[in-house]
C-alpha cells in the first residue's frame, strides 16, 4: 500500500483556488483543513459588523467548495477539523493527533491562509515533523516549498567550523 500524503490547511478564503496546484505537487491522499470554531458562530452572529461577518462566511464557503472538488476527484479523502480554540496547543494537538492515527503518513502544511499563529505553528509542526511546508499565492504559480535547513550530526563532526557557526549562532 502506498504511503499517505497528508495535505493541511489552515482554513481561508482563498483555499479552495490554492489547493489544485498544491495537490499537483504534492500528490497528497488526503486532505485536511482546520478551522476554529469562532469562524461558524461570528458568521452567524447578527451582532457583528457586517464586513466581519461576511469575511467569515467567505472562508466557510470555501471549505465548502473545497470539500466538493476534493470529493469531485475522487483520489483522496477530505476532512475538516474543528478546533475548540485558536491557540498554538490546540493546533499542535490536533496535527499530533494526526500523526497518531496516521504514524508513517508523510505531512504536508499548506501555511498561506489563516492567522499568524495558525501559519506559524504549522511551520513549527512541519520542522517537528520533516513535512513538507508551503504556501500558494495563486491558483497557476507552484508553491513555494519553504525550506528547512537540516545538518546532521556527521556533518557537525566532520566540519568543525560549523560548530563554531552554531555556538556564535546560540549566543545571540
Amino acid at each position: 500500500m502506498p504511503q499517505e500524503r497528508i495535505l493541511v490547511f489552515s482554513a481561508g478564503a482563498n483555499i479552495n483556488k490554492t489547493y489544485s496546484v498544491t495537490a499537483e505537487t504534492y500528490k497528497p491522499t488526503r486532505v485536511y483543513v482546520m478551522v476554529e470554531e469562532t469562524v461558524k458562530q461570528i458568521a452567524e452572529d447578527s451582532k457583528r459588523k457586517p464586513e466581519e461577518r461576511q469575511f467569515k462566511q467567505d472562508i466557510l464557503n470555501a471549505i465548502d467548495d473545497l470539500k466538493s472538488i476534493v470529493e469531485k476527484e475522487g483520489r483522496r479523502t477530505f476532512e475538516v477539523l474543528t478546533l475548540p480554540e485558536l491557540t498554538q496547543e490546540s493546533i499542535e494537538d490536533r496535527v499530533i493527533q494526526l500523526r497518531k492515527e496516521y504514524p508513517d503518513a508523510h505531512f504536508i502544511f499548506n501555511i498561506t491562509a489563516g492567522t499568524a499563529l495558525f501559519s506559524t505553528t504549522l511551520f513549527q509542526m512541519g520542522i517537528f515533523l520533516g513535512a513538507d511546508v508551503c504556501i500558494t499565492r495563486t491558483s497557476t504559480d507552484t508553491p513555494i516549498q519553504m525550506t528547512i535547513p537540516k545538518m546532521s550530526l556527521e556533518e557537525l563532526d566532520t566540519k568543525p567550523h560549523l560548530k563554531e557557526i552554531l555556538k556564535i549562532l546560540g549566543d545571540e
